[in-house]
């Protein structure tokens, strides 16, 4: 196995020319293939994190009619926050007290849905990555109005401006109050600028009248847990509503379950690719050499070894062709690692509920999948030139040589 070994090698070198240019494709390709995975994932990321953290979390509690009746009218208890209901995988829940509501300022009025929040206990919404003007919305008792940027140029409003707000109490009674404004916040989508007015739990509570809220959002720490937690959460609550983000936003759910196969689909299209040039490549080296392989057989080695000998050169240009393109793909990645600004199509970026920084994104089992199918695809293809050498006569090899 050493002398085939050495043969290979020496093979390889004196093909240096052509072995390159294969060798060239290989790490064009799956450097391709790491980056455009990549890139991929943190699209999918980025649909994943866009619905969890817009006030929607992993798993919601809430009425049973909260969605088909959004507002004051179906609550439920407070008491059922509590250090993650004692159940493992739990990371973070929090309780909102949110409405459909007016806005009026001297000059304009819009809608917009008026939450109340603990801030404390917002550590996984898009509250905790805003960037803000003013004092903000500091605790739970905060009667102030934290409003986004897009909702105060609409308003024509500024700082410390009063606003009027209106909304229908738990009682279908017309509430109406005044709101100091104690910040303005700048968001990573737009979107959430002008479709939400924040202000504190308590504080919001005492002006409705109730201790109730809305609902409940509960943050997993892997994935996997939801369904679990999810079924535990409806086992220990029957009379609430418990629904996984997939429920509550199916229309990201199917984005996020489409770009995972979508993955998979490219992966095998790029290596099919690959493979399909690399036959051509060892087809035609196998032809070149019919007279080298057929004195080989002559003086004695075994079919065998002659078909190693063709894996073996396939198995290490394709390894030396693995290592540098994943090596390529991983600089191109720490390139982009802080992302790709995307500011310049805001408007059809944010339609599709996306941030407008793309930011890629790694998971090890895609690239042992990609390593393990390069090197299985590459024994395939060095399989079938190998086969056509020993299917043809000795004799006949060194007269076609």
């Amino acid at each position: 196995m050493q002398l085939v070994l050495q043969l290979a090698l020496r093979n390889i070198w004196r093909q240096r020319r052509r072995n390159f240019l294969v060798l060239v494709a290989i790490v064009l390709t799956i450097g391709g293939v790491f980056v455009m995975n990549s890139l991929s994932r943190g699209m999918e990321q980025d649909f994943l994190s866009t619905s969890i953290e817009n006030l929607q979390g992993h798993i919601k509690m809430l009425s049973p009619k909260q969605l088909d009746e959004p507002g004051l009218k179906h609550l439920i208890a407070n008491d059922l926050v509590g250090d993650g209901f004692g159940i493992d995988g739990v990371v973070a829940t929090t309780s909102r007290l949110r409405s459909p509501a007016v806005v009026m300022s001297e000059r304009e009025t819009r809608g917009v849905e008026i939450v109340g929040i603990d801030p404390i206990s917002e550590t996984h919404s898009f509250i905790q990555h805003l960037e803000l003007a003013g004092e903000g919305i500091l605790n739970a008792d905060e009667p102030g109005l934290l409003i986004g940027q897009r909702l105060a140029e609409d308003l024509k409003t500024s700082l410390g401006r009063r606003l009027v707000v209106l909304l229908v109490g738990p009682n279908d009674e017309a509430i109406e109050t005044g709101f100091r404004v104690r910040g303005i916040f700048k968001a990573e989508i737009g979107g959430y600028e002008d479709a939400y007015a924040l202000t504190g739990l308590r504080a919001l509570q005492k002006l409705v009248g109730t201790d109730a809220i809305t609902e409940v959002s509960v943050y997993v720490g892997d994935l996997a847990q939801i369904p679990d937690v999810q079924a535990y959460l409806a086992t220990q609550f029957p009379q609430i509503d418990v629904k996984s983000w997939l429920e509550l936003d199916p229309f990201t759910g199917e984005m996020y379950t489409v770009i995972g196969f979508t993955i998979y689909i490219l992966i095998a299209v790029f290596l099919c690719t690959l493979i399909f040039g690399l036959i051509n490549a060892l087809v035609t080296a196998v032809l070149e050499r019919t007279r080298e392989f057929g004195m080989l057989r002559a003086v004695g080695m075994n079919s065998r070894l002659v078909v190693a000998q063709v894996v073996i050169e396939c198995v290490i240009i394709m390894l030396s062709g693995l290592v540098l393109g994943i090596g390529g793909g991983l600089l191109v990645y720490l390139w982009l690692a802080d992302g790709i600004d995307l500011s310049a199509f805001a408007a059809g970026v944010e339609a599709f509920s996306m941030k407008t920084r793309m930011i890629p994104h790694l998971v090890g089992e895609d690239f042992v999948i990609i390593g393990l199918a390069s090197v299985l695809l590459g024994l395939i293809a060095s399989y079938f030139p190998a086969r056509r050498i020993i299917k043809t006569s000795i004799l006949q090899s060194l007269r076609d040589g």
